[in-house]
């Protein structure tokens, strides 16, 4: 899908069901819906800016499973928006119970986004987060956000 397509989506008809579900209408987002939905945000394109400021809003569960996070690191998204990218990941960290499975993100990703000013101070949590985790790396990449 051309990101004309995807932002047209976006304004037309998903932000507003996003906001309804939000807010209950018709009935409240679950944790499940909530992942499948954060899941949407990195295939979004030029609106994911709006999509992360409603993904911090929505209620997920540990996404241990999840490849959302590689994903992103694999994208031009992290460069494009750090100040979002860097919200999202502290938003997943948050949320996790356990280190996820696939943590082939977190040198790349972190690196990145410690190099962006915007995104430092999220950068710095999301280390934390990882330490709570037990990521054994986590303090020296905190390093790279101060």
């Amino acid at each position: 899908m051309e990101d004309a397509a995807k932002s047209a989506m976006w304004t037309q008809w998903l932000r507003k069901y996003w906001k309804d579900r939000l807010e209950g209408i018709p009935v409240a987002l679950t944790e499940k819906e909530g992942e499948e939905m954060v899941e949407w945000s990195i295939h979004l394109g030029s609106v994911f800016s709006e999509v992360v400021a409603n993904v911090l809003l929505t209620s997920i569960p540990d996404m241990q499973g999840s490849f959302i996070l590689t994903e992103l690191s694999e994208s031009d998204l992290r460069k494009q928006y750090p100040k979002e990218s860097s919200a999202l990941v502290l938003h997943v960290l948050r949320n996790a119970r356990v280190m996820p499975w696939d943590t082939r993100w977190i040198e790349p990703l972190v690196t990145e986004l410690a190099s962006s000013t915007e995104s430092k101070p999220d950068t710095r949590l999301i280390c934390d987060e990882l330490a709570r985790l037990g990521y054994p790396d986590a303090q020296r990449l905190k390093k790279l956000a101060s």
